[in-house]
């Protein structure tokens, strides 16, 4: 290593080494995301997947309140129409 030449010295820290340097980062970092981004897709797909489930659960829920709602609306109105009529005869 003492007697490493100024043009080797000069290859080694230069501009054509940076740029290999930052070719090879930016392979290894294309290698971890193609290892890494199909994972976090995957678990991001089944949690919204589980969010559709449930928003479809809570949809039926719904209906079904609003079905009741109704029913006893109608039944509401159907008593106060009996009474109406009693009390106005």
């Amino acid at each position: 290593m003492e007697h490493m030449s100024p043009e080797l010295i000069s290859a080694l820290t230069g501009p054509f080494s940076a740029l290999m340097l930052a070719v090879g980062l930016l392979f290894a970092l294309g290698k971890l995301l193609a290892k890494w981004v199909p994972v976090v897709v995957e678990a991001h797909m089944s949690r919204m997947d589980k969010m559709i489930d449930s928003h479809d659960e809570d949809r039926k829920l719904y209906q079904s309140s609003i079905q009741k709602i109704v029913h006893q609306q109608e039944q509401m109105s159907h008593d106060i129409k009996v009474i109406r009529d009693a009390v106005t005869k």
